[in-house]
């Protein structure tokens, strides 16, 4: 009888406790977003200018360039020279498409890069996953949010090179920036000369300039998301690399092409919830059979998926959020007024 009652009294206490762990979980995850923000806005006060997306194609990401100002300033320096390899090939901000994490390994060991708090939502994955050696450097949860076309194009053709991901990287085109539409975009290298290169990689991803800042965000800081918590497929997250199309790559690594996905999601697609098998939600037609295409905002947490403003301000969104309204967060500049559900 004892037994049966105490039986009866854990099941009951049991949801209690998982919920009280979770929300636990969200405040923390909603604080990494919050202090990954306040970064974003310290490098502008350093260096005039929103950290970019990527510095160049191929360059430097918005994950790497915030790393002194969130109390990684030792390995930001390890990426910039500060580690030699048996070779005597040393680190160089040119290096960012998995050359600096060789070097690293190599001269320091693997295990030098390891997983980052900051980078990391407790309710989506444990710690011993945040990085391994085929991820190129530390993974990440979160990812900035990223929008080709006007929020007011409300066509739902995701094939069409304005809404998709395709072609946005290059720091030297005008095109490619030009179709940037979030608050965070690539820097800015046009009309910038190449100059002497290092192994052949381009000198722009060392100087290309960082010219948005917040108050190029005419819809207010208030009304526009800079980061959001990363959606993956149950093969993406499952594989823990970067071969292929998975894109559970390090988000300090992009490879050239499209794969800034690793360090940012397109906010055109519907927030989903946990791990959904790709094409099982309905959402991989044709038109986004890639990771990079597949790539939206989702979590763990239950009903929500959390975001940071450009105030630094973090919102649990619904998942049931009007999809023009998401993308009217998503685009800086659009002219629209909104009003975020509570």
């Amino acid at each position: 009888m004892v037994i049966a009652i105490i039986g009866i009294l854990v099941a009951l206490l049991l949801p209690a406790i998982q919920a009280a762990r979770e929300a636990a979980r969200r405040t923390e995850c909603g604080n990494n977003l919050k202090q990954l923000a306040l970064a974003a806005h310290n490098f502008q006060d350093t260096y005039g200018g929103l950290p970019p997306l990527v510095s160049h194609s191929e360059g430097p990401t918005f994950f790497m360039h915030i790393l002194p100002y969130i109390e990684e300033q030792a390995l930001y320096d390890l990426y910039r020279g500060g580690a030699r390899n048996p070779g005597g090939e040393s680190t160089s901000v040119r290096f960012w498409d998995n050359k600096n994490y060789e070097i690293i390994r190599d001269g320091l060991g693997a295990e030098t890069i390891q997983g980052i708090d900051a980078f990391h939502c407790p309710s989506y994955r444990s710690p011993d996953v945040r990085r391994d050696s085929n991820a190129k450097g530390p993974k990440g949860d979160y990812a900035v949010v990223f929008i080709q076309g006007r929020a007011t194009d409300l066509r739902m053709d995701f094939a069409a090179t304005e809404n998709s991901w395709w072609g946005h990287h290059n720091a030297t085109s005008t095109g490619d920036r030009n179709r940037q539409k979030g608050a965070i975009k690539t820097a800015n290298a046009v009309g910038q000369p190449q100059t002497a290169t290092i192994g052949g990689h381009d000198s722009r991803r060392e100087t290309a300039k960082f010219d948005v800042t917040l108050n190029s965000i005419k819809d207010g800081t208030s009304n526009t998301a800079m980061l959001g918590e990363k959606f993956w497929t149950q093969g993406e997250w499952d594989r823990g690399c970067c071969g292929g199309d998975s894109s559970d790559g390090s988000v300090f690594n992009q490879t050239g092409s499209w794969r800034e996905y690793m360090a940012a999601r397109n906010m055109r697609f519907p927030l989903r919830q946990g791990l959904v098998p790709a094409g099982g939600d309905g959402w991989n037609n044709p038109a986004r059979t890639t990771a990079a295409r597949a790539a939206g905002f989702g979590s763990m947490h239950p009903g929500i998926v959390q975001f940071a403003l450009c105030d630094g301000s973090v919102r649990a969104l619904p998942l049931s959020i009007d999809l023009f309204l998401q993308w009217k967060l998503a685009d800086a500049n659009d002219g629209e007024t909104i009003s975020l559900p509570k």
